[in-house]
């Protein structure tokens, strides 16, 4: 997902970029079906390597290679978490009550992979690798 923006101010290692309106599609800016116009916004992203000066038209995205790397890290950590908590949960209950290990490893399973999911959610782990957009490119005006 790219965008074309406007540096609008330049910091020692942040800019602030104002993008276009994001409607239905994002891509051709164009009013919605309801006719109204969006407002433009602004976000603050990392400064690229190369030089920027105030008014320059960057397009700016977010990082394919971050968004597959945050997918993969949620859901390996949530199969690992049910993996791990069910085999707890299984020589737990096992040790104490040997005719319900299954029950045992359903229950420790379901109890880490929701604990995990919890922990992503509360501490925006998954959001902040995924969503941290870019300054891919300078365009030539």
């Amino acid at each position: 997902m790219e965008e074309v923006g406007i540096i609008i101010a330049l910091d020692g290692t942040s800019c602030v970029v104002e993008v276009g309106a994001a409607d239905a599609c994002s891509g051709c800016q164009t009013r919605c079906a309801s006719g109204g116009e969006g407002l433009p916004r602004q976000l603050t992203v990392r400064k690229p390597e190369f030089d920027l000066q105030l008014g320059d038209r960057v397009v700016v995205g977010i990082s394919a290679r971050r968004t597959l790397f945050a997918a993969g890290m949620f859901y390996l950590g949530s199969l690992l978490s049910l993996f791990i908590g069910a085999s707890v949960g299984h020589f737990a209950v096992g040790r104490v009550w040997p005719a319900a290990v299954d029950l045992g490893a359903l229950s420790g399973g379901a109890i880490a992979f929701s604990l995990g999911l919890w922990a992503a959610k509360k501490w925006n782990f998954i959001e902040s690798l995924a969503s941290a957009p870019v300054i891919s490119r300078r365009l030539v005006t």
